[in-house]
């Protein structure tokens, strides 16, 4: 089997600064695409937004 690294990009929001990370569940597999969710939610929602990337995959026992 080929295991091909590829990168995963969760977009993050908060209402306040104190407020714990939330995520609506959707991820992206393209930089641009998700940095572009993440503006558009920031304008529409009121809140701040980041960009998270997702780790490598790890094997499971």
């Amino acid at each position: 089997m080929l295991l091909v690294e590829t990168k995963v990009y969760v977009v993050g929001y908060r209402k306040k600064d104190n407020d714990q990370w939330r995520t609506s569940g959707k991820t992206w597999g393209d930089l641009t695409d998700a940095q572009w969710n993440a503006k558009e939610l920031a304008k529409h929602a009121d809140c701040t937004t980041q960009v998270f990337e997702m780790g490598k995959m790890l094997p499971v026992d």
